[in-house]
């Protein structure tokens, strides 16, 4: 009985498993096409992937992201910035020349150039004031920063603000006293102010040399115009004009001094900031070939050649006459710019070495008359160049005080029965820029330790270098001696 049932089991197991398999539904399938092509006739593999492109791009092998993107921008053109001109408007010729030579990078340029020299600050103003949308205006403007400073009041609705060194005037401007004067004289002193494209930069001349003589800027008073009145004290020229008698001061031994720098409105500013930092770049490399020919910038900006000139601009004068001037703009490069406006990330939390130098400025100009409200907005802004030398550390100042035969250079001693160190801290601040290249030496009246402690934390305040400000040994009568002496 066993025998049998066992082979009935198997045979209805089997019988069950065939038909569940025959009654299965099965998907279909199509096996792939293969063409085996004849020789001599076309491949028709080209046509089936034109017709099936998803089939093309499941055989194609993958593409790194990245790669992909960046030949996407490589090939893609360089999208214009601006469709009109950026307009800019420089104070005489010389700050023009690098425009000239700005945008002679092979490619597609970012925006087109037109450039507007003209002769007196008002006219520079004017054409701020009507903007780079106006023909007969202008987006950015390249002064001097006491020119900044001293216009801060009338276009305070504008809020300008320099974001760019282009220079520093050198051998320029100088204060010379009059046959006889040894010294300031007792209550008001008077300065004769030639007129012309260089008032503003003259009279911070005069403020700033006559306060390290002790001679604050509310006892000045700033003569402008053609003729020297017969009871001028002082003059403040330049070295041009025939002015006997030794200068109290001047741009050769001051060569930060006086700064030129290019500005735009707070409202441009912001809107415009790539803008603005392709501006930024391009004219760092026209001065970088206008620095390695002099005289073929000044050739270019005579001739109205290498941009578009605006037709209100004053091009005038002989070519040796521009040359000298370009030689009076001591040449700044990248590195310069990111110590002066303090754009390194070490530096983020002081306020820039420009900012301090232009606050001095509106509070001379302020207790002289020149100005009546300082402006209530940072007369610098050092985004631009933040973004440019992110990866490139600020370089080092360059100490060499060759170009002064004097020792030392300057002096000025603190009088008073205590020290304010909030003030000399502040001079220290505003000297530190000025006199560029020196070495800045203080004396406290208590002698060595005193004076050492002064001196570590008035450089860990300001971000000073040990060799840029040291501590004097000699004793000293007055509260304090701060002098300027070579290396």
């Amino acid at each position: 009985m066993r025998d049998k049932i066992v082979p009935a089991v198997l045979a209805l197991a089997t019988l069950g498993l065939v038909v569940f398999s025959l009654a299965r539904p099965r998907a279909a399938h199509d096996a792939p096409l293969v063409v085996i092509q004849e020789e001599g006739k076309p491949d028709a593999g080209a046509d089936a992937s034109a017709a099936a492109p998803d089939a093309a791009v499941a055989v194609t092998p993958p593409v790194d992201a990245s790669l992909a993107e960046a030949a996407a921008e490589a090939a893609a053109p360089t999208a214009k910035l601006l469709e009109r001109p950026l307009r800019v408007t420089t104070l005489g010729l010389a700050l023009a020349a690098p425009g000239t030579m700005a945008l002679e990078a092979a490619g597609p340029r970012p925006f087109e150039l037109e450039l507007a020299p003209v002769e007196t600050p008002q006219k520079l103003e004017a054409r701020l004031v009507r903007g780079g949308a106006d023909a007969d205006g202008a987006d950015i403007a390249i002064v001097s920063l006491p020119d900044l400073v001293a216009a801060s009041e009338r276009l305070r609705a504008l809020e300008p603000q320099a974001f760019l060194l282009v220079g520093f005037s050198q051998s320029s401007e100088r204060l010379v006293a009059a046959a006889g004067v040894k010294a300031p004289p007792a209550g008001e002193v008077k300065v004769f102010v030639p007129g012309g494209e260089r008032v503003a930069a003259r009279q911070w001349m005069a403020l700033f040399a006559l306060d390290s003589a002790q001679v604050p800027a509310t006892r000045v008073k700033l003569l402008v115009g053609d003729e020297r009145p017969k009871d001028a004290a002082y003059v403040a020229g330049s070295f041009l004009d025939k002015n006997d008698g030794e200068h109290l001061l001047s741009t050769v031994e001051a060569g930060g001094l006086v700064p030129y720098v290019a500005d735009t409105t707070n409202h441009t500013l912001p809107a415009s900031e790539p803008l603005v930092r392709a501006f930024t770049e391009a004219w760092l490399a026209g001065m970088r070939r206008s620095q390695g020919d002099a005289g073929g910038a000044a050739k270019r900006v005579l001739g109205k050649e290498g941009a578009v000139f605006s037709a209100a601009s004053e091009v005038s004068g002989e070519l040796g006459n521009v040359v000298e001037r370009l030689g009076r703009v001591a040449p700044v490069g990248l590195a310069e710019n990111a110590r002066v406006f303090g754009a390194s990330p070490a530096a983020a939390s002081r306020r820039p070495p420009l900012e301090a130098l232009a606050s001095t400025m509106v509070d001379a100009f302020r207790d002289a008359g020149l100005l009546t409200t300082p402006p209530t907005w940072s007369l610098v802004d050092r985004k631009i160049l933040a973004s440019l030398t992110k990866d490139t550390p600020a370089a080092p100042e360059k100490l060499d005080c060759s170009r002064s035969r004097r020792s030392p250079v300057a002096s000025r001693r603190e009088v008073g029965a205590t020290l304010d160190e909030a003030a000399l801290t502040k001079r220290i601040e505003t000297a530190a820029v000025a006199y560029e290249g020196c070495v800045l030496r203080v004396t406290l009246k208590g002698g060595e330790k005193p004076t050492a402690t002064f001196v570590q934390s008035a450089r860990d305040k300001l971000g000073l270098a040990p060799e840029k400000l040291v501590g004097g040994t000699t004793a000293t009568t007055a509260a304090a001696v701060l002098e300027v002496v070579a290396p």
